[in-house]
């Protein structure tokens, strides 16, 4: 899992994160998940679509979804 990854996770959702967590169930919703969207493509972590975010909401799944796109 990618340290920049839960950076972004933590400033978005303001609090500390782990492996299992879900994004929204952390009080994530659609307007962050854009925001994690564009910041994924801005700092070059991956191009992602809302739905592949949406589908791999756990920390550690979109951190394999990632991985995926890096590979």
């Amino acid at each position: 899992m990618t340290a920049r990854l839960i950076e972004i996770w933590e400033r978005l959702l303001a609090e500390p994160v782990g492996p299992q967590d879900n994004f929204f169930e952390l009080a994530g919703n659609s307007l962050l998940l854009a925001r994690l969207a564009t910041e994924l493509r801005e700092t070059g972590l991956a191009e992602v679509s809302l739905r592949d975010l949406y589908l791999h909401s756990t920390l550690s799944d979109m951190a394999g979804l990632i991985k995926g796109r890096t590979s």
